[in-house]
């Protein structure tokens, strides 16, 4: 591969890295990086297809590298938006345990998250790895509490409410 090609797949490679970061790190919305993705995806696998048929065969396989980039980029956003929705569901179960614990004990809902740490919680967990709307939402007034996490940001809210003991969503 001459220092062109390695250059074009280096730059392929960045690509990936910030898509990457951007939707399953940062926002935690897999849509812009999986688009971009899937995009970069088409246009690398048609010049590949396109350089094999011309018989380019020496510049072929450098799309081919591409294609294979952004599909492992597609791949870990879904991967890593799957392991939040998981992490945030099986976070939150933790909690509602925890507070039912605290509740059982007391005879009330604790006020805040962090009453339950350290005897029922080590820590508040997160809901997710992404950088913004990865924190559990606690609020309440009396015997009616409720937990909000946020599943897919900004519109998928997941809300559970203690005294009937279901999950809704807000949006």
């Amino acid at each position: 591969m001459s220092n062109k090609s390695e250059t074009s797949v280096i730059k392929a490679v960045i690509w990936g890295v910030i898509l990457y970061s951007w939707d399953a790190l940062i926002l935690g919305l897999p849509v812009i990086g999986l688009f971009i993705a899937a995009v970069a995806f088409l246009s690398n696998g048609l010049f590949a297809i396109a350089k094999f048929i011309k018989r380019e065969r020496d510049i072929a396989p450098l799309y081919a590298y591409k294609v294979a980039i952004y599909v492992i980029t597609a791949v870990a956003i879904l991967g890593t938006h799957s392991f939040n929705t998981n992490l945030g569901e099986s976070n939150a179960n933790r909690i509602i345990y925890a507070v039912s614990d605290y509740r059982a004990e007391h005879g009330k809902y604790p006020e805040t998250l962090e009453e339950l740490v350290p005897k029922y919680l080590d820590n508040v967990p997160r809901s997710s790895v992404r950088l913004i709307a990865n924190k559990y939402r606690y609020w309440g007034k009396g015997s009616h509490y409720n937990l909000m996490w946020v599943k897919v940001p900004p519109f998928f809210k997941k809300t559970y409410d203690f005294e009937s003991e279901r999950w809704g969503a807000l949006d």
